[in-house]
């Protein structure tokens, strides 16, 4: 393992109900020497006791950006350099795990500092610079992480990522992408509705307005552009919500 990837690192996710499924990738992960830290958001505390990891919650419900600051803090303080994030709906196996720990060396080659790097199944296995990276399936940096400090907890779900990448960027760190993950894929057991995943209009409204607030602070913080990609998100998703529920609504195919 050269640098001990494995050892350095700790695969981390939050829950809210989770799936049947998920206690299963729990176990793939242990049993490839992984270590394993749930923060469970849910009101019915997670069946984990037969399982070798640490669990920890809050009395109620806190929201994600919350249970991220609290998961990423007490794994740094458990002396780990690296966080591996996947949702509760996130499908791996032991072959993305492999992959991800084998990475972990490469990452040492990057010249500038950075805080973060998404895994994905499609694209090069060669670290590439990105604008933005969604939680599922991103390894954090603890320590630029704690510089960054961690997850804005006010957040309860919508733009947690985007807010990090945002902050990160300010701070003069790189976020990358490192593709060709095999077995990975967190698409498949998210709700949808035929052509995509509708959402309420409640959580829709929340979305808007936190991409507004964070283009609003990279007009006045920079990096600019950054406002350009926010507002061209809420363009982007308006439109994929109003063609799910235009497919929703009609029975189109």
């Amino acid at each position: 393992m050269g640098l001990g990837g494995k050892k350095r690192s700790i695969l981390v996710s939050v829950l809210y109900h989770p799936p049947l499924s998920f206690q299963n990738r729990i176990q793939v992960a242990l049993n490839a020497g992984w270590s394993v830290l749930v923060f469970d958001n849910g009101p019915e505390h997670f069946e984990g006791s037969a399982l070798n990891l640490t669990v920890l919650g809050a009395e109620s419900n806190r929201g994600l950006g919350y249970a991220l600051c609290e998961s990423m803090k007490w794994a740094y303080k458990q002396g780990y350099e690296y966080a591996f994030y996947v949702d509760q709906d996130t499908i791996f196996n032991s072959e993305t795990l492999d992959h991800v720990s084998h990475s972990i060396n490469s990452l040492e080659s990057i010249k500038e500092p950075w805080a973060a790097v998404g895994f994905s199944a499609e694209g090069s296995s060669n670290w590439i610079s990105v604008p933005l990276l969604i939680n599922a399936g991103t390894m954090f940096h603890l320590p630029s992480l704690k510089q960054l400090g961690w997850h804005n907890p006010k957040r309860f779900l919508e733009c947690v990522d985007y807010d990090f990448c945002l902050k990160a960027r300010q701070a003069g760190f790189v976020l990358g992408q490192i593709g060709a993950c095999p077995g990975f894929d967190h698409l498949t057991e998210q709700p949808k509705h035929g052509v995509g995943r509708l959402y309420s209009a409640a959580r829709t409204g929340a979305f808007i307005l936190s991409l507004f607030s964070l283009a609003f602070s990279a007009l006045r913080l920079g990096p600019r552009r950054y406002a350009w990609i926010f507002i061209r998100n809420i363009a982007t998703h308006l439109g994929s919500q109003a063609w799910v529920w235009w497919h929703f609504k009609t029975g189109a195919s």
